[in-house]
Formats: structure tokens, sequence, C-alpha cells
């Protein structure tokens, strides 16, 4: 968000309350000081400015598990694969690694 867009919101009418510890009051009062702005100012800017991601839902989270799941196999496959390789040379498993390489492609093509 562009800083004019703080300036430009005409006159605020809203107020909010939280509720701090004193550690915390004592934390975003020195961080307001340290920028050189009153406290809502900076709590605002920091409000306004800043992305927050929210955690991912629990369907989500089976996503993403089955997912590294099924990496973390491909990997002991490739690591398998790399492995007989060396000791019986590159020509012979090639098609193994284009198969890994595919289901790879197949996942990060899939959405994650």
């Amino acid at each position: 968000m562009n800083k004019n867009v703080l300036l430009q919101v005409g006159k605020r009418t809203r107020r909010l309350e939280l509720h701090l510890s004193e550690e915390e009051t004592e934390i975003i009062r020195r961080k307001a000081f340290e920028a050189g702005l009153p406290v809502a100012v900076y709590l605002r800017e920091c409000g306004l400015q800043k992305t927050l991601y929210s955690l991912p839902s629990v369907g989500e989270k089976e996503k993403l598990m089955r997912v590294r799941r099924d990496l973390g196999g491909m990997c002991n496959n490739l690591n398998q694969v790399t492995k007989q390789m060396h000791q019986e040379g590159f020509g012979r498993n090639a098609l193994e690694i284009v198969e890994l390489i595919n289901k790879i492609d197949k996942i990060i093509s899939d959405g994650y």
C-alpha cells in the first residue's frame, strides 16, 4: 500500500481497542519511537501495509502432507536409481529417471 493512501482517507471516526501485556506495550512504543512516529500512526501503518497470510485449511494441510510424502518417496527412488546407475552404468536406468522426472513435473503442475 502506498504511504499516500494513509493520508487520503479523510477524517478518522472509528476506534479500535486491543489488550496488550506490559512487555508488548513497551515493544510497540519503542518501535514507534525508533520509527519517529506516534504509536497510533505506527500501528495504523503496520496494520494497513503489512500482508499476513492465513494458516492452511485442514484440506490444504492434507494435500501438502500427501505431496510431501509423494515427493519423499520419489527422492528415495531417485537416490536408489542414482546409486544403481553408478554401479551398473548410466544407460540402463534412463527410463526410470525419465519416469521420476515426469511424476515430479505432474505434482508441480497440479498446483504444489
